[in-house]
């Protein structure tokens, strides 16, 4: 019994962790900045297709990673910072080029969003070859860094009935938790806690970023070729339809 509540606070710990809680504060002023949800304009795969994020609703239907369609318990809206000024720089939301991480669109990630990364190298190390990280973890991988916006747009925490992992952006995978208050999933304890998907704390990610960042370089590289390809390639069609219609 001791063994087992063991595990669980350690499993509590490492979800407080690990960026589960989406609110961060700047100590000097007391504002509050979104450190995870999904940013206003990522498009999200559904049962009808792509939809931006602000246009979902409770009830709708949302493609998850593990688990097929899964309804959307309730959605929460945030600003991405409340403070006077500029959005500090550990508070600004990461650009991510097209590509970097599996999405064939560019989108922005805020700090402590997880996101689940493939690689052969995490396999041996982890055992798994799918770790969730800190997408903060990523910066200054594959064209990935800090972008300061130019307004606040709006933040959307979707959440499930069980945490679940989203397709965001035509391709990224992005964590939703369950639905529920922070501190309540956290600290109850007389209940397992409902987190199926572990994120790695700060500096287990970027110690794992740093073994595997050359693959996911390897990778984005060979997205960006590709899509070059199919680009030309699309360029010479329509030339081709272009000079039939000539003729």
């Amino acid at each position: 019994m001791f063994e087992m509540k063991t595990r669980r606070d350690a499993r509590r710990r490492e979800e407080a962790e690990s960026g589960y809680g989406d609110l961060g504060s700047d100590g000097r002023t007391g504002a509050d900045s979104a450190l995870s949800g999904i940013v206003a304009g990522t498009r999200v795969a559904t049962a009808l297709g792509w939809r931006n994020v602000e246009e979902l609703s409770e009830g709708d239907a949302i493609l998850t990673f593990d688990n097929g369609l899964k309804s959307l318990r309730g959605i929460r809206r945030k600003a991405l910072w409340d403070g006077d000024g500029a959005c500090p720089t550990r508070f600004q939301p990461l650009h991510v080029p097209r590509g970097a991480i599996g999405n064939r669109e560019e989108m922005l990630l805020l700090p402590r969003q997880g996101v689940l990364v493939e690689s052969d190298v995490a396999e041996e190390e982890l055992g798994d070859p799918f770790v969730l990280i800190r997408a903060e973890a990523l910066d200054g991988v594959c064209g990935i860094s800090r972008r300061r916006p130019i307004f606040a747009p709006e933040v959307f925490v979707l959440e499930f009935d069980e945490d679940q992992v989203i397709f965001a952006s035509s391709g990224a995978l992005c964590v939703c938790p369950a639905a529920g208050d922070m501190i309540s999933r956290i600290f109850m304890r007389n209940q397992e806690p409902t987190c199926d998907y572990t994120i790695l704390s700060h500096d287990t990610s970027r110690d794992l970023i740093e073994k595997i960042t050359w693959e996911l370089e390897e990778k984005w590289a060979f997205a960006l070729a590709r899509r070059g390809q199919q680009g030309s390639q699309r360029s010479e069609a329509r030339a081709d339809e272009m000079r039939t219609r000539r003729t």
